[in-house]
């Protein structure tokens, strides 16, 4: 039992690790590499899900919290695809206020 529950904060602590870092990530990804804005976003949605797929394959988190979680990282892919759409090209960038708001909603914890 005490196992367990040192991996699901283990597992909590990786998931915040990677929201509090998004907005460098994000940064430094952008400016290093070709590609565009929401696809640097599309990075760190990728890695949380990653990382819930295996949460579950090591049963890690009650299915209840688990399908919680699930569902907003599914929002989450959904509006980072149509957003790829609005923003097609490097030198279409999101408007400041809609990438703090992407920010926000990968606090998928909440």
């Amino acid at each position: 039992m005490e196992q367990e529950k040192s991996a699901k904060e283990q597992f909590y602590e990786e998931i915040k690790t990677i929201i509090a870092g998004a907005p460098e990530m994000i940064k430094n990804e952008f400016k290093t590499s070709p590609a565009i804005w929401i696809n640097c976003f599309g990075s760190i949605v990728f890695s949380l899900s990653l990382l819930f797929l295996s949460a579950r394959k090591r049963e890690i988190l009650p299915e209840e919290e688990y399908n919680k979680v699930s569902e907003k990282i599914s929002k989450l892919k959904e509006r980072f695809r149509g957003l790829q759409k609005e923003y097609p090209h490097k030198d279409t960038v999101p408007s400041e206020e809609l990438q703090q708001e992407l920010l926000k909603s990968l606090n998928i914890l909440e």
